[in-house]
């Protein structure tokens, strides 16, 4: 008989593999919506995760789907959208500095704007300002995005910070994974490293979205 540790278990193993279908499926639908214009990607996108609500708290069961969908904004250009409802998420200190460091890097994968480097550096100042001792590793990963964005004051490229962004992005969902590849790649170019390997990765991530 199995013991309710062992069922437990076997439920969350499902779990992740049903969140990695739905990801991959809602990824491909809309880069095969794109072919038909970023007004199509995005009806899809907003089929596939619904944008968080102005006034209502965010429910951490949506993390995984809002990363996603942050990510996807970003790809897609959307870049207004994607700082408003970064300013919209609320509820739990992981899950908004979580969601916010996302949008943070989705924007600067493509952009360099001032206000998206202090939307960063807030969000990593509010998880470990109001963060609990449980949430070290939410604090790391969103604190070697911050080192690794440094590079737009100055700071050298980090390729020890650099790898272990990439290990994540490598366990992430497509989205999350194109808009950190892309973010390395970004930030890569702008400290004079070779991006060549980042965006390589990154368009081998996004090609297996594509239709066939």
């Amino acid at each position: 008989m199995l013991t309710g540790g062992v069922i437990g278990l076997i439920v969350g193993v499902v779990m992740v593999i049903a969140t990695a279908v739905k990801q991959k499926q809602g990824g491909k639908a809309v880069v095969a919506a794109l072919a038909h214009g970023p007004d199509a990607a995005r009806r899809e996108l907003d089929t596939y995760v619904k944008p968080p609500v102005a006034g209502k708290k965010t429910e951490l069961t949506r993390l995984q789907q809002l990363l996603e969908r942050f990510a996807w904004l970003g790809i897609l250009g959307a870049y207004d959208d994607l700082e408003r409802e970064a300013e919209l998420v609320n509820g739990a200190t992981s899950l908004v500095a979580q969601l916010r460091a996302q949008a943070a890097t989705s924007l600067l994968a493509h952009r360099t704007e001032a206000r998206d480097l202090q939307l960063l550096l807030r969000t990593n100042e509010l998880i470990h300002t109001e963060g609990g001792a449980l949430l070290k590793l939410v604090k790391n990963a969103i604190a070697d995005v911050t080192t690794m964005a440094g590079v737009l004051d100055g700071k050298p490229f980090d390729i020890t910070v650099a790898r272990r962004i990439y290990e994540r992005a490598d366990k992430s969902g497509p989205a999350m994974k194109i808009a950190q590849l892309r973010f390395l790649a970004r930030m890569a170019e702008v400290a004079n490293v070779s991006s060549s390997n980042f965006r390589a990765k990154a368009d081998e991530a996004y090609g297996k979205l594509a239709p066939r």
